[in-house]
C-alpha cells in the first residue's frame, strides 16, 4: 500500500506539474473527487487508496468503479495489454496530452481537413496504440527531449540493449516514491533515498531533460553546472510532476507567438480554479494580458463559493511560456482583492463592459463615478448630441448600458460598483 501524499505549493514549473497531475487524475477520478481534495491552507490530500488506485495498473481492477465514465472520456482505459500495465494516471496523462496536441479536426467533424501547402492534418487515434504513437514522440523529443527515447519503433519491443520504452517508463512510475533518505529534493523540499546510480543521474538531476529553456544539458554545451555538477536535485515524484507541466499550462488562441498560460499562486485550490476559468477566458478571444487574467479573477470570485483569505491573494501572476522564454505579469494585490471581491464580481459581470473593468484594474475609481454623474445629466436632456453619444460609446459598448431610457440604471450600477469598491478598500485600512 501507498502512502499518502501531501502536496505544497513551490516554484511556478512545480506548481503547473502538480495542476497538471491533477487534470490528469480528474480525467478518470473526475473534477468534485479531485476538489474535495484541495485543503483550504493550500495544500493538496491524496489518500493511500487514492494514491495506490492512481497508481496501480488496468489489470489489477481493485475499485475499477471509482472511475468517471462519462460520453466524452473513450479513452478512459485502454484495450491494449501492454498498456493496460501502466499506471491509471499515467494512461490519462498520455490520453490528455493527444488532446492537447491534436485539437479535434475538421476531418473529425466531417469536414475536409488541409493543414499548409495541402498537407493533410494529423488526426487524433482511432485505438489506444495509435494514440501512444501519436504524441509519444513529441512528448520526449519536443518538451522532455532526452529523459526517454523518442523513437516510437521501440515503444513495445526491446532493444539488444534496453527494454521496451513502456516497460521503461513504467518501471520509471513504479519508483517514483522512494523511501527517506539523505538526498533533500530542491522542489519540494521532502528527503529521498538514492538506491542506485544511474536511476539517480537520469531522473535525479534537473537538466533540459525536464524543460529545456531552463535546465542545463549535464554533459554537452551549452553547461551551466559548476564542475559539470547539477546542484539542483529532484526527488523521482517531482520529477514525475515535471512531466505533466504542458498539462498545466493552457495555449493562448492568439498568436501570441505561441504562448502557454498559467497562473501561479500560493494555493493549489486558488491555482486550479483560476486556471480552469483562465481556459475559459482564453476560448472566449481575450487580448491583452491584463484582460485574460483579470477575467479569469473575476469568474473565479463568481462561480467558488469559499471565501478566500488575503495571504492566498497574493503573489497571484500570470506566467507566459514562450518557445525560448518566460514572462511573468500580475496586478497589484489591491487589484486582485477587488477582483476576487464577490460583490465588486458581482457588478462588473452585471455592467458587462471592458471599460469599467479596465478602469478597475487601472484603479481609476473616482471615474466610475464622475461617469455616474454624467449618465444622470444625459437622462434628463431631452435629446442627446453628438458629443453625448461620444461620451457614451468610450465607456459603453452593450447597448443595455447606453441606451437614453436605460442610463439612470447604468448609473445606478457604476455608483453601487464605487460604494463596494470603497468598502473593500475601507476594509484593509
Amino acid at each position: 500500500m501507498k502512502n499518502k501524499i501531501t502536496l505544497y505549493p513551490a516554484n511556478w514549473l512545480y506548481n503547473a506539474g502538480v495542476i497538471g497531475f491533477l487534470k490528469a487524475s480528474a480525467y478518470g477520478l473526475g473534477e468534485r473527487d479531485i476538489e474535495k481534495r484541495l485543503q483550504p491552507d493550500g495544500c493538496v490530500e491524496l489518500d493511500s487508496s487514492t494514491v495506490e488506485f492512481l497508481f496501480s495498473d488496468f489489470v489489477s481492477r481493485g475499485n475499477i468503479e471509482r472511475l468517471k465514465r462519462e460520453k466524452d472520456k473513450e479513452w478512459l482505459s485502454p484495450k491494449n495489454a501492454a498498456l493496460k500495465k501502466l499506471p491509471k494516471v499515467s494512461w490519462w496523462w498520455l490520453v490528455l496530452t493527444e488532446k492537447m496536441l491534436i485539437p479535434e479536426s475538421k476531418e473529425e467533424k466531417g469536414e475536409k481537413a488541409k493543414g499548409p501547402k495541402g498537407k493533410t492534418k494529423k488526426t487524433r487515434a482511432k485505438n489506444d496504440k495509435e494514440l501512444i504513437k501519436n504524441i509519444w514522440g513529441k512528448l520526449f523529443n519536443s518538451y522532455y527531449r532526452g529523459l526517454f527515447n523518442a523513437n516510437t519503433h521501440y515503444l513495445f519491443r526491446s532493444s539488444r540493449r534496453s527494454k521496451s520504452l513502456l516497460e521503461q517508463f513504467r518501471n520509471f512510475v513504479n519508483r517514483v516514491m522512494p523511501e527517506k533518505g539523505e538526498y533533500i529534493c530542491s522542489f519540494c523540499g521532502k528527503d529521498f533515498k538514492k538506491e542506485d546510480e544511474g536511476f539517480f543521474n537520469k531522473f535525479c538531476l534537473f537538466t533540459s531533460e525536464q524543460l529545456k529553456i531552463l535546465g542545463s544539458s549535464p554533459s554537452e554545451f551549452p553547461n551551466s553546472f559548476w564542475n559539470k555538477n547539477s546542484q539542483t536535485i529532484l526527488c523521482p515524484l517531482c520529477t514525475y510532476f515535471l512531466l505533466h507541466q504542458h498539462l498545466g499550462f493552457i495555449k493562448d488562441k492568439k498568436p501570441r507567438e505561441y504562448a502557454q498560460l498559467f497562473i501561479n499562486a500560493h494555493s493549489f485550490k486558488i491555482m486550479w480554479y483560476l486556471n480552469k476559468y483562465l481556459e475559459e477566458v482564453v476560448g472566449k478571444g481575450y487580448k491583452e494580458l491584463r484582460e485574460i487574467l483579470g477575467m479569469s479573477l473575476l469568474e473565479c470570485a463568481l462561480k467558488i463559493k469559499a471565501t478566500l483569505g488575503v495571504w492566498s491573494l497574493s503573489n497571484i501572476e500570470l506566467v507566459i511560456k514562450k518557445r525560448d522564454t518566460v514572462d511573468f505579469y500580475s496586478l497589484p494585490v489591491s487589484v486582485t482583492r477587488l477582483l476576487l471581491n464577490k460583490d465588486v464580481a458581482s457588478l462588473l459581470n452585471e455592467i458587462g463592459e471592458m471599460s469599467i473593468l479596465e478602469l478597475v484594474m487601472q484603479e481609476r475609481f473616482d471615474e466610475l463615478l464622475a461617469i455616474s454623474h454624467n449618465l444622470i445629466k444625459f437622462q434628463m436632456k431631452e435629446t442627446l448630441s453628438k458629443n453625448d453619444w461620444d461620451y457614451l460609446n468610450r465607456y459603453f459598448y452593450l447597448s443595455k448600458n447606453k441606451e437614453k431610457s436605460k442610463l439612470s440604471t447604468t448609473a445606478y450600477k457604476l455608483s453601487q460598483l464605487y460604494g463596494a469598491i470603497r468598502q473593500v478598500i475601507k476594509s484593509e485600512v
